[in-house]
């Protein structure tokens, strides 16, 4: 028995030698300024704990924030990540070896807007700090820019330095290198656009929206009118430039490989948006499909999808606020189980709160064609919504039910037969939703 214990302990101590600096719980950062409420996931997963000043960052914690917050991270290479209102951001991976003169940070932004001042301390080819969004993969090595995700693209803004801009997809060919003062943006299913001057007030836009939400009361009107300025979120100086609508058009650049997106899957009979909304009752809802896939894949804010591969649908924005929307897009279905559509109170995650069925105003539509846009609430929420299209299903759960979890429809695959389940019930955290 000594002799196995030994053993055992021995080869304790070598796997953990062995395992890089990213599987193991290190530090690799803290959190240096907060304002409003910020929650930080540890490993991603709940409860999400108050943030607070100099708590620690590790690889796979989530940090979010609220509407009216925002929160700058100061990593152990001094750089810095400022995350704007309603945004969400995951430390994938931070390695930093200063024996070997090796970083590889790599962050993933579900939602909202950042701004990043990355220090070049190593001498490397390939960028060794990457972001990933939606859409757009940014590589860097040492400069500073914004990044503003919207509900079909991101933004990226390089204030100074060179910033690597590509697809998400690999199979979508073609990438740009910002200089200082540029600007790109990256749509689903197609290349970066050329390279576009920005001028001083973009970034002055930039820095409004970084911070607007967390002002006075007479800040923030003039922070609307700020908005007003936006086409989808893109500073009026970049939006009358983006004239290059053709992709085609970045082979005149010799920073291009001439775009040959992924053939799309089997096109689907149309397009399935699962829409929610719901009112002042309620601070937070997360709408969630589960369906088949080898085993069953669960589509939510911590996990959104993807159109162009399984499971072939995608939450398009996580709202968070008073008078919220989101909506789920299926673009072809899996065969050999149900589709389930469910909502998931978390701002009461009470198994005993009727807040979810009773106050909350939350409804639920499924509808067959249609464009997703942009939607801003009367309390200044932003979400999406439908644009057009046929409702074939519109409910509302029944009153007094107890419980955090609405399961509204399923949907058979085989035919596209929606049915009403129209149940209160309880999930133990957003994870579990089934």
């Amino acid at each position: 028995m000594n002799y196995k214990y030994r053993l055992t302990l021995i080869l304790i101590l070598l796997v953990g030698l062995v395992l890089p600096l990213g599987a193991q719980a290190v530090v690799v950062g803290h959190l240096t300024q907060l304002e409003g409420r910020v929650d930080l996931l540890k490993a991603g997963k709940l409860p999400a704990i108050p943030a607070k000043i100099q708590d620690p960052v590790e690889p796979g914690d989530v940090i979010r924030t609220k509407s009216v917050s925002k929160a700058q991270v100061k990593f152990l290479d001094e750089s810095l990540l400022t995350i704007g209102p309603s945004s969400r951001v995951a430390i994938e991976e931070y390695l930093l070896d200063m024996q070997k003169k090796e970083r590889r940070a790599v962050l993933r932004v579900f939602q909202g807007l950042i701004h990043a001042v990355v220090n070049r301390i190593f001498k490397t080819d390939p960028p060794d700090f990457v972001l990933k969004t939606h859409t757009a993969v940014i590589g860097v090595r040492g400069t500073e820019w914004y990044a503003q995700l919207i509900p079909a693209a991101t933004d990226v803004y390089n204030k100074m330095g060179e910033t690597e801009v590509s697809n998400i997809y690999p199979e979508i060919k073609g990438k740009v290198i910002l200089k200082d003062m540029e600007h790109t943006r990256v749509s689903f299913d197609l290349p970066p656009t050329l390279p576009m001057s920005i001028q001083p007030e973009d970034l002055l836009l930039m820095q409004n929206l970084l911070t607007a939400k967390v002002r006075g009361r007479s800040e923030a009107a003039s922070a609307s009118e700020v908005k007003t300025d936006l086409v989808l979120g893109t500073p009026n100086v970049v939006a009358q430039q983006m004239v290059q609508t053709n992709p085609l058009e970045n082979m005149t650049s010799a920073l291009y490989i001439p775009p040959t997106p992924a053939p799309p899957p089997s096109p689907p009979t149309g397009l399935f948006h699962i829409q929610t909304i719901w009112g002042s009752g309620a601070y937070d809802l997360d709408l969630h499909l589960t369906g088949p896939e080898a085993s069953r894949f669960h589509v939510y804010y911590a996990n959104r999808g993807s159109l162009t591969e399984q499971p072939y649908s995608l939450l398009h924005m996580d709202s968070i606020g008073t008078g919220g929307s989101e909506v789920i897009t299926i673009n072809q279905f899996n065969q050999g189980g149900v589709y389930r559509a469910s909502v998931y109170n978390y701002s009461d995650q009470s198994f005993t709160s009727t807040n979810l069925s009773s106050s909350s105003g939350v409804s639920l539509q499924v509808i067959r064609g249609g464009t997703v846009v942009e939607r801003q609430s009367s309390s200044g929420t932003t979400g999406s919504i439908v644009n057009g299209g046929t409702t074939v299903t519109n409910l509302t759960p029944t009153a007094g039910q107890a419980g955090n979890t609405w399961r509204a429809v399923e949907i058979n695959p085989a035919n596209g037969q929606v049915n009403a389940v129209n149940q209160i019930l309880n999930s133990d955290g957003s994870s579990n939703v089934e």
